[in-house]
């Protein structure tokens, strides 16, 4: 649905930029939901989630950056320890804690990708 790329912020931090693609970008719909997306990342924060630190939602192509966090990918950390367990899966990355303590309701995640 879309890229990260890494960047820096105007003071030097590192920051992922999550660029829709334009076929998403043309669709009402989709920018909506990326929008509460957004939204719903600004108000969420705390030890499990990266902190939005940019956007631009009206952009011809929306985009949102965060705080940057280090650590290896999905397919990288698959191909070093195989296949993830649930305990593996969620325990590590504390999505347990974000999904569980952080939402007041159940919420949808796009693909984990870096």
């Amino acid at each position: 649905m879309g890229s990260v790329y890494p960047g820096r912020s105007r003071v030097g931090r590192a920051v992922a930029i999550k660029v829709i693609k334009a076929e998403y970008a043309a669709d009402p719909e989709f920018r909506r939901r990326f929008r509460k997306e957004v939204e719903a990342a600004r108000k969420v924060g705390g030890f499990h989630t990266a902190a939005v630190v940019d956007d631009d939602l009206d952009a011809p192509q929306p985009w949102m950056a965060s705080a940057y966090v280090e650590g290896p990918t999905l397919a990288e950390e698959v191909t070093r320890r195989g296949p993830l367990d649930e305990k593996r899966l969620w325990a590590p990355a504390g999505l347990t804690v974000c999904a569980a303590g952080n939402r007041p309701r159940p919420a949808v995640h796009g693909p984990l990708r870096r």
